[in-house]
């Protein structure tokens, strides 16, 4: 059956925001821990910053660690979020998904502010029927795997014609406990690969975001 809607996570597979999410965390640690230099985040990034904090910075307090999200975020919103840039032929594909009558949509854990500033800020935002956050309603999504049942049911999605393309483990298991087929990228910061999702009826790795669309059955050129 032809595809014709697709759920994206946002971090690691549209765009590279891995400065931005660094020098923030560092920026907010300096408050509480002035000495504490962070070690690179690029295979934290996907989880809640408060995860990804808890994995590096253990010697946190729980409430030294409520203190570096408050600066975190107040840092990010700012600054930022704009250290960010969309990997290669992203913009293009997108496009062409649209031109197709493909619904796009994004499913993220990154708040919701920021999520739109980065769409707006990169030209893309245009691209996507709706954009998921945690924050999106209230009470707030407790997983991507809610978020996604969200849109499906929201939107009445067939299960059949939508597939979910991500590069974490978690993305990969929000499109399985939703019965969706998945598209794994590996150059993102999840590392996941062919060896990590373990349904090869249902799911499959690319290595750059422009095989998307050979993936779903549409062999278009990229302009």
């Amino acid at each position: 059956m032809a595809i014709r809607n697709i759920f994206f996570d946002l971090d690691g597979t549209l765009v590279d925001s891995i400065m931005g999410i660094e020098f923030s965390c560092q920026e907010a640690v300096k408050v509480v821990l002035p000495e504490k230099r962070l070690p690179s985040l690029h295979a934290k990034i996907g989880p809640p910053i408060w995860e990804i904090l808890h994995q590096v910075v253990p010697e946190l307090t729980e409430e030294n660690r409520d203190e570096v999200l408050y600066h975190f975020r107040i840092i990010y919103d700012q600054q930022g979020w704009q250290k960010v840039h969309l990997y290669p032929g992203v913009a293009s594909v997108l496009g062409q998904l649209v031109q197709n009558n493909i619904d796009c949509f994004i499913v993220t854990n990154k708040p919701s502010e920021p999520t739109h500033s980065i769409l707006n800020y990169l030209g893309i935002r245009q691209y996507f029927l709706e954009v998921v956050s945690p924050n999106s309603k209230i009470p707030g999504f407790k997983s991507k795997s809610e978020s996604v049942a969200y849109l499906l049911s929201k939107h009445r999605l067939d299960g059949e014609q939508t597939v979910l393309v991500g590069d974490s483990i978690e993305d990969y298991r929000a499109a399985k406990e939703n019965h969706l087929r998945f598209i794994g990228v590996d150059y993102g910061y999840g590392h996941i690969s062919s060896e990590s999702v373990h349904d090869p009826d249902c799911s499959s790795t690319i290595s750059q975001f422009t095989q998307v669309l050979s993936m779903i059955g549409l062999d278009l050129p990229i302009v």
